[in-house]
C-alpha cells in the first residue's frame, strides 16, 4: 500500500465518522424539537384562588394556560375547602374542586366564587392531575404546588388610582380598565 492509499484510506475513514456524527446530531436534535414542540403546544391546566380587590372577592379558578385541549382528572387540596368552615354560610353547591373528567379548550377557565374572609385555612397544598388531549399523543401530568392566601392583606394594589389621573380622560380610561377587569373574571 502506498503512502497515498493510505491517505485516502485514512481520509475515507474519517469521513465516514463525521458522516457518522452528524447523522448522531441531527438525530438528537430532532429528537429535543419534538419534545420542544409537544411541550409547547401540551395542555398547561392549573388551580388557582384569584384575588380581585375591586370587589373584595375570592375565585377558584381551573384555567388552560397550554394550547391544546386539556381534561382535568381531580384535584386534591390539603386541606380540603368546606363551605361548613364559613360562617353563617350555607351552600348546598358542589365545590368547584369536587370536578373531574372536565374538558378545557386552550386559554378556557372556569371559576367560583368562594368566601375566604373569615375562612380558618390560608395555606394550601394542591396537587392536580390532567390529561393533555395533544392529537394521538394525550399524557397524563400531575403538578403539586402550595397555595398561600396569607399575602393578600399584605399586598399593595399596582393598579393606579382615579384620584391619580390627572385628567377626564384618563380617570375613564382608568375606570374602563377597572370594569374590563371586572367583567373578564365574572366569565
Amino acid at each position: 500500500m502506498t503512502t497515498t492509499d493510505e491517505i485516502q484510506f485514512w481520509l475515507a475513514i474519517g469521513t465516514w465518522i463525521l458522516a457518522a456524527i452528524s447523522v448522531i446530531a441531527l438525530y438528537i436534535t430532532i429528537k429535543q424539537n419534538s419534545i420542544t414542540n409537544y411541550e409547547n403546544s401540551r395542555a398547561k391546566i392549573l388551580f388557582y384562588i384569584d384575588y380581585i380587590r375591586a370587589t373584595d372577592k375570592f375565585f377558584l379558578t381551573i384555567k388552560n394556560f397550554g394550547n391544546s385541549l386539556g381534561k382535568l382528572n381531580y384535584i386534591k387540596i390539603t386541606p380540603n375547602l368546606d363551605y361548613k368552615k364559613i360562617p353563617s354560610y350555607k351552600s348546598k353547591h358542589r365545590l368547584l374542586t369536587d370536578s373531574k373528567d372536565i374538558v378545557l379548550a386552550p386559554n378556557q377557565k372556569i371559576s367560583s366564587w368562594f368566601s375566604f374572609r373569615d375562612y380558618p385555612d390560608k395555606l394550601f397544598d394542591i396537587e392536580i392531575s390532567y390529561t393533555s388531549l395533544n392529537g394521538n399523543k394525550s399524557k397524563t401530568f400531575i403538578e403539586n404546588y402550595k397555595i398561600d392566601l396569607s399575602f393578600v392583606n399584605d399586598v399593595e394594589s399596582l393598579h393606579r388610582s382615579y384620584i391619580d389621573c390627572e385628567d377626564t380622560k384618563l380617570a375613564l380610561i382608568w375606570i374602563e380598565h377597572q370594569l374590563s377587569e371586572i367583567s373578564e373574571r365574572m366569565l
